[in-house]
């Protein structure tokens, strides 16, 4: 109020048009099935299915229609999918698991607009996942962690576990694969050769390696590392294992029963 009056209040009406978020960047109206379900299936689905180590499944539209104020979020602040890199620096990294710009464009459009799922036609719901856990073959050689309890709730430190492998002769090793039971509740595991005659801590190479600038990092790092799995990726090496090593497996696990 000015000097004990109150000012009028008027309502100006303005011209414009209602955004539509169903537009691409490009003019044409997103569909579910030919701009939303290839990225999930490119980017997602290998996790968020059942049995995955995602916490939820993603494998048909009215599951990606029900998450997708999720999706919208954690594509906006980058916490999905994991592991992001940047990848605007001038260098491409193998295996990298950005989106591109105009796939997160796309995906948030589509949320905006309302997540319509129109038609019959569900890419997802056409999806195979292999029914063996070695997606590289039966191994020649498997070696068996000791079973874990892990609680329902809660954080569970850092476990660095030994094993042995029981080799009595030098054996190139052509690829690795790590296959967890349980895989929704285990985050990732990182793997490390200890050669006989023994060396420092793996977790203080790790660490004293990140430290160090290319090439001697990279070197410092794969002069031990063997294997490393994180949310679905395997890894495809050769390398040899001197007479009877030891396998440290470090463990990062999640809530689960």
């Amino acid at each position: 109020a000015i000097a004990g009056n109150s000012p009028a209040l008027t309502t100006v009406a303005a011209n414009g048009m209602a955004i539509d978020y169903s537009q691409g960047v490009d003019g044409h109206t997103l569909s579910y099935a030919d701009d939303i379900a290839p990225i999930i299936a490119e980017n997602c689905a290998e996790c968020h299915r059942e049995g995955g180590i995602a916490p939820f499944a993603m494998d048909n539209k009215l599951a990606v229609q029900g998450w997708s104020p999720m999706i919208r979020e954690v594509v906006m602040t980058k916490r999905m999918p994991p592991g992001q890199i940047d990848n605007k620096v001038g260098y491409k990294m193998a295996n990298e698991m950005n989106l591109s710009d105009a796939e997160i464009q796309k995906l948030i459009r589509w949320v905006d607009a309302g997540a319509n799922v129109e038609g019959d036609d569900d890419p997802l719901t056409a999806l195979v996942w292999p029914d063996t856990k070695w997606k590289m073959g039966e191994p020649d050689l498997i070696v068996k962690v000791p079973p874990q309890n892990i609680p329902a709730t809660g954080v569970v430190d850092y476990m660095d576990i030994p094993l042995d492998l029981g080799l009595t002769e030098d054996r190139w090793v052509r690829g690795s694969e790590v296959a967890p039971d349980k895989a929704e509740v285990l985050h990732h595991i990182i793997t490390t050769v200890v050669p006989p005659e023994g060396a420092m801590d793996p977790q203080q190479a790790f660490m004293e390696a990140i430290g160090k600038l290319p090439p001697e990092r990279a070197q410092a790092i794969r002069g031990q590392m063997f294997a490393a799995i994180a949310a679905g990726q395997q890894p495809d090496m050769d390398r040899i294992f001197r007479e009877n090593p030891d396998i440290d497996i470090g463990f990062i696990l999640g809530g689960g029963d």
